[in-house]
Formats: C-alpha cells, structure tokens, sequence
C-alpha cells in the first residue's frame, strides 16, 4: 500500500463558518456590509484510528458583489496557518515521545488511520 499520499478526505459535517459580529459589518463610513463570498480552509482532525477534515467558511464582506472590504477573522491555532488541530499534535507528540515510535513509524500510522 502506497503511504505516501495516502490521506483520505472524509467529511463528516464538521463546518464552521465565521462571521463577522454584526457591529463590524459596517465600512468606515457607517455603510452596511453585506456578503459577498467565503475563504476556505481546512484543518486536520485526530479521533482515535481516523483522521477527519474539518471545513472552515471564512465569510468575506462587502459593499457590493465585488468590493472586498474585510473577512471574518481565522479561527485560533496552535501553529498559525497550520492544518493539525490540538487533538492531532497531541496524538503526534504522544507517537513519538511517549510510546517511543520512531518518525517513519508514526507517519505510517497516520497513513494507515485515514482508511
């Protein structure tokens, strides 16, 4: 079995979307904003034997359907701009330090819990 793309998506209604709070949906000058489209991303998710992705809706807003003026803040990590979430560095730190697994080993095991 190949391991080395071996990462499956499986979505599993994991999806939050981040709004602004509705006294930042205004411009400068007090204009209301409205939405007009979403940025993306996706973290990586460590349940017992599974990996899961969770999508994260960023809404973007502005004045009018082209007018970009601001997006919903990112949601906090612990690595900026990183896909693992908490429960996935916790499961890594332990592979490698508490049990003693040896990189490769733990990559493979990641590898394999995705099917």
């Amino acid at each position: 079995m190949d391991t080395e793309n071996h990462f499956h998506r499986i979505f599993l209604g994991r999806l939050f979307e981040v709004t602004l709070p509705p006294e930042e949906q205004f411009t400068a000058e007090g204009t209301p904003l409205k939405p007009i489209g979403k940025e993306i991303s996706e973290k990586l998710i460590y349940e017992p034997a599974q990996i899961k992705v969770q999508e994260i809706h960023r809404i973007k807003y502005g004045v009018d359907s082209g007018d970009y003026v601001k997006t919903a803040p990112p949601v906090p990590a612990i690595i900026p701009k990183g896909i693992a979430t908490p429960e996935l560095l916790a499961h890594i730190i332990a592979s490698k330090y508490a049990d003693g697994l040896s990189t490769l080993s733990a990559r493979r095991d990641l590898c394999s819990s995705g099917d």
